[in-house]
């Protein structure tokens, strides 16, 4: 039997039994923050709740903002705990939110996110028809500040363009496909056999890499859970302006590169190499140099001229990388 039938056959829902209990975790950081996080719980004190809610965990990690008071504005009815770790990162705070946790599964929500009022009951009924066996997710649809430009759009992240997939009704998630960090599910017992999130990055140094949320969703995979969309469980992600220009974008495709490179020094020893960078990254700089010299040249489309400078930004986090690894050794 395949690893994924062990699972399902082990936790499955099954007819009659009450859904599994539900707690939900949402880190926060920084003064900024504080008014999205209103909105945000102001949002979930509107949800129908199921009854296996087992409590909301806001967990602020950083430098101390108001989040504790914003917490202490719903005491009277949807009563967040409230969780504060000194070390920055989301994922310590995801980590210890589920510490506290006492619900056999946690939804990870971001502290920008406004719900449907019925997402909540739409996760309970999955969880009842799907079991334990499964981590879950929805989509997320994106509240605009400011839009970004259209020629942007398709170079942008899907935290920032949204994500969805066509289904109506609840089914299994390709095994390419992973859901956004904004709004997931996973059981209890698979995160703390997992332990969790990475800490501080793809390597566990404080590296600047991204991607924590789909790491712990390729290992679910591989301990054989399986993933369910759930169309109902929608959220709104809200996009502040500066993260809708090109200057963040860059910003976003330097810490691509990033965690590419750390992924790839992890899994295997750096090919051979010029000033501590694999030659085949040289090469690869010296390309895009000339490419974007050559779209200057004959005046491009504007869109093959963007293309071309984020991967000169994600060849440029790469570099960092490789870099930083030579004068650390």
């Amino acid at each position: 039997m395949r690893a994924v039938d062990q699972a399902h056959t082990e936790f499955q829902g099954k007819p009659g039994e009450p859904a599994p209990t539900l707690s939900v975790v949402i880190p926060t950081f920084g003064v900024r923050s504080t008014t999205l996080l209103r909105r945000t719980l102001t949002s979930l004190s509107q949800e129908q709740r199921p009854p296996g809610l087992r409590g909301v965990f806001v967990v602020e990690n950083g430098p101390r903002a108001d989040a504790q008071a914003v917490c202490a504005e719903f005491a009277e009815g949807l009563r967040p705990v409230y969780l504060y770790s000194p070390i920055t990162g989301v994922s310590h705070a995801r980590n210890l939110g589920a510490r506290h946790a006492k619900g056999e599964m946690l939804l990870f929500l971001d502290n920008d996110i406004r719900l449907s009022g019925t997402t909540l009951a739409a996760y309970a009924s999955a969880f009842a028809n799907f079991g334990t066996g499964c981590f879950f997710g929805g989509p997320v649809h994106i509240d605009y500040e400011t839009a970004p430009a259209p020629e942007l759009l398709p170079f942008m992240p899907d935290s920032v363009r949204g994500f969805a997939l066509a289904p109506r009704q609840a089914q299994a998630l390709a095994s390419n496909q992973r859901f956004l960090g904004a709004n997931h599910a996973i059981p209890k017992w698979a995160f703390d056999r997992l332990d969790g999130f990475d800490l501080q990055g793809a390597t566990g140094s404080n590296d600047g890499g991204i991607g924590e949320e789909t790491r712990l969703q390729d290992r679910l995979f591989q301990i054989g859970l399986q993933g369910v969309y759930v169309p109902q469980a929608a959220v709104w992600h809200f996009v502040p302006a500066h993260a809708c220009d090109l200057a963040w974008l860059k910003q976003r495709y330097v810490r691509y590169g990033k965690t590419e490179a750390l992924l790839a020094l992890a899994a295997e020893p750096v090919a051979p190499a010029l000033l501590g960078v694999p030659r085949w990254l040289v090469r690869a700089c010296i390309e895009n140099l000339l490419l974007r010299l050559r779209l200057a040249l004959c005046r491009a489309p504007r869109a093959a001229g963007i293309g071309a400078a984020l991967d000169a930004q994600r060849l440029a986090g790469k570099v960092s990388v490789y870099r930083n690894r030579q004068r650390a050794g």
